[in-house]
């Protein structure tokens, strides 16, 4: 059987991105039957459905571009859309390509040639640049033995590494890809990391708390009336002068939740928002820069750069607990 690698991009509302990725890509990367670009439109709204089949079309008719589209998701899902892309492979190779990753010239060629030499490994990229970060190569029967990603990991961050730490226990090699030209990417900010994923639609604020250059309380309070509390731990400097330097947020390695956070219900009654506690309630304005609950001080987040950074350490540091707390090899998707 000769070996076929299908590309697995997802995507929800990044048509902007496609537009200049896709036709590249294949045009870099087309072998006929041996290449297959499978793009699953996660319930898009940005028009990527008409866009692709007006100007993509040549493609899907001759096989080398698969299309499809869901109407289910209303928030973009990792580790399930991915899930379901993978499936949709014909390949006995699958690819995971992110929207804004460009592959390089000869990049299909290299991997099929590698795997044609050993079926034993999986490739990723060195792992130092974020936007390449999760682009893996893989057999598709491994990602399948294996459970795929972990879709009890939510937003954004550790999907990628969980998926690689399974396939290393079982006993699949790992390889990395070296040549700069497949690492290329579209620059974009931290907001559309994160701007179809479920704690940024939801949250409505958050305050900080500085205890001392290493502990920082963090109050979230949501759209649905709920609101979540906890301390993040810091073992370098501290969280609460990262406004102005938000990207040292993305060093996730010693910062780390000491509790599970306190959670309970707010109400906004006009310019106020009443929070209850346990030992009881707190009512401050919303309009405040700075506000004291429980004889704490908190500062309210302003800047939207700093917000976005603080939403991806969050879901970066509650995804790793997850993954600390147990491994699950059943996660592959059958929806």
């Amino acid at each position: 059987m000769e070996n076929k690698i299908s590309f697995c991009i997802t995507c929800m509302n990044r048509l902007h991105h496609i537009q200049q990725t896709l036709p590249r890509n294949i045009e870099d990367n087309n072998l006929d039957d041996s290449v297959e670009f499978v793009l699953l439109d996660y319930n898009s709204s940005d028009g990527l459905e008409r866009w692709i089949k007006e100007y993509m079309i040549e493609y899907i008719d001759c096989g080398t571009l698969s299309f499809y589209r869901t109407l289910i998701p209303t928030l973009y899902h990792r580790s399930h859309s991915r899930n379901v892309a993978f499936r949709l492979a014909k390949g006995n190779i699958v690819c995971n390509l992110d929207a804004d990753n460009f592959l390089g010239n000869g990049f299909a060629a290299e991997m099929l040639n590698e795997f044609s030499i050993n079926n034993n490994i999986f490739y990723t990229s060195d792992l130092t640049s974020t936007d390449a970060y999760g682009r893996i190569v893989l057999l598709k029967k491994d990602f399948i033995e294996i459970g795929g990603y972990n879709e009890d990991l939510e937003g954004y961050g550790h999907e990628d590494a969980d998926l690689f730490h399974r396939l290393v226990k079982k006993g699949v090699k790992q390889k990395i890809f070296h040549d700069r030209d497949y690492y290329n990417a579209i620059s974009h900010s931290k907001e559309e990391r994160i701007s179809n994923e479920v704690m940024y639609k939801k949250l409505h604020s958050v305050y900080l708390s500085y205890i001392n250059p290493n502990r920082t309380e963090i109050l979230f309070l949501f759209k649905d009336g709920f609101f979540e509390k906890g301390t993040i731990t810091d073992n370098i400097v501290g969280i609460f002068p990262y406004e102005s330097n938000p990207d040292h947020l993305e060093n996730t390695s010693k910062i780390r939740l000491e509790n599970y956070f306190e959670k309970g219900e707010w109400f906004e009654l006009g310019k106020e928002a009443l929070l209850k506690f346990n030992s009881g309630q707190v009512q401050f304005n919303l309009n405040d820069h700075n506000v004291s609950i429980n004889s704490q001080d908190y500062y309210k987040v302003s800047d939207q750069s700093f917000m976005h950074s603080i939403i991806l350490l969050l879901t970066m540091i509650q995804n790793e607990k997850k993954i600390n707390r147990h491994h699950k090899p059943e996660h592959f998707s059958q929806s």
